[in-house]
């Protein structure tokens, strides 16, 4: 097999050459996780309540009746495969399964990150029987802010307005809502495509104290600006909102209030296919569950999509 012609290795090596994608998981670190084993399972929290200031002594012991919330999340299969017929393998040259395989793992990877971010936008199902919806812009969820920059008044959809992309004000408002609605400052996070990424610094004035530090966010030298942990996904890993068709569905979160279930991690097989004329199959498979488990720790922004 060494005889083969050096042109001929070389067209086949360049025939292997996978293109330029993410192979990891972008968000997978950025938010909460927990085991699976059934189609639905529920999360339990508890919210909040006040003390009674000065009560006498001989009043009855108050109960506060605290607020118990349960979230359900579904879990979903993802599966990639491909088949690589024997035409497509030369003897005595690499195997390509090892690379498809890469592949199909980076595939199962972009759609987590992909489901990850439209968890964040969509309704999610409470009760004790997954019987009542709970919409991402329902009163005491997430805020939302429109196009142009304006906050949704709580309880209100988004509504087609000024496409504007990223800005420092923005950012700003968005720690507002979070401090606000009392949101832990570890572990915030915001997610945005490059457009906005390079559009954050042109809006930045050169005087501003901020300035440098915008810089080098947009020069992936440093990832935290404002409180927040920065991810920046192609573009294609939004959603283009059904409203303000210019601007893709962005958010902010702090990293308990996105939940990812796992009940099984990625499994991979390569292997022969006898009622395929014995080609070989590149398969892999990860059951995975996403919901927003805490409203008030995500908002929600739609920004400009591109120039």
């Amino acid at each position: 097999m060494e005889d083969f012609p050096i042109a001929f290795k070389r067209e086949y090596d360049r025939t292997v050459l996978t293109v330029y994608q993410k192979l990891e998981s972008e968000l997978g670190p950025c938010v909460r996780h927990e085991p699976q084993s059934g189609e639905m399972l529920g999360f339990d929290y508890i919210g909040e309540t006040e003390a009674v200031e000065d009560l006498p002594l001989d009043a009855d012991t108050p109960c506060m009746n605290t607020p118990h919330y349960k979230r359900w999340v579904k879990m979903h299969s993802l599966t990639w495969a491909d088949r690589i017929s024997d035409l497509a393998k030369i003897q005595a040259l690499i195997d390509p399964a090892s690379d498809y395989l890469r592949v199909g793992i980076g595939a199962l990877r972009r759609k987590e990150d992909r489901n990850i971010l439209k968890a964040g936008y969509a309704s999610v199902l409470t009760g004790k029987e997954a019987d009542i919806t709970v919409n991402a812009y329902d009163a005491g969820e997430c805020r939302l802010i429109n196009g142009d920059g304006a906050v949704v008044d709580a309880g209100s959809n988004f509504a087609g307005a000024t496409e504007t992309p990223l800005t420092v004000a923005k950012l700003q408002t968005i720690s507002e809502l979070m401090d606000d609605a009392k949101v832990p400052k570890e572990g915030r996070y915001f997610c945005a495509n490059p457009y906005n990424k390079q559009m954050l610094q042109a809006t930045t004035d050169v005087k501003s104290s901020d300035y440098n530090t915008v810089k080098a966010l947009v020069n992936d030298e440093i990832n935290h600006f404002m409180g927040f942990d920065f991810k920046w996904l192609p573009t294609d890993y939004f959603t283009v909102n059904a409203t303000d068709t210019g601007c893709i569905q962005c958010m902010a979160w702090q990293r308990d209030a996105m939940l990812q279930t796992t009940g099984m991690e990625i499994k991979s097989e390569v292997s022969k296919l006898p009622n395929k004329n014995y080609n070989t199959q590149v398969w892999a498979r990860s059951f995975k569950g996403n919901v927003r488990l805490f409203g008030p720790g995500v908002v929600l922004i739609l920004l400009k999509k591109s120039r």
